[in-house]
């Protein structure tokens, strides 16, 4: 498990390439946006993340739904 552990520390950190692929295919996906909006977060990259909010608003704005993670 220790190097697993290893290997998987060494993996890039793709997360938001993730959700921008799906973006393209499905781009008012709330939980693809609200991801992507947390990963460039934890990535120190506030404005971005900013924007995303913006977009998740827009896209999420008539729903009763309540996203608390990036998968439903």
């Amino acid at each position: 498990f220790e190097a697993a552990v290893e290997v998987g520390d060494q993996l890039p950190y793709t997360e938001p390439e993730v959700y921008r692929t799906n973006l393209v295919q499905h781009p008012q996906n709330g939980w693809s946006i609200y991801g992507l909006e947390q990963a460039l977060r934890a990535q120190g990259r506030d404005a971005e993340a900013d924007a995303a909010q913006v977009w998740f608003r827009e896209a999420w704005s008539d729903t009763d739904t309540l996203i608390r993670s990036s998968r439903f």
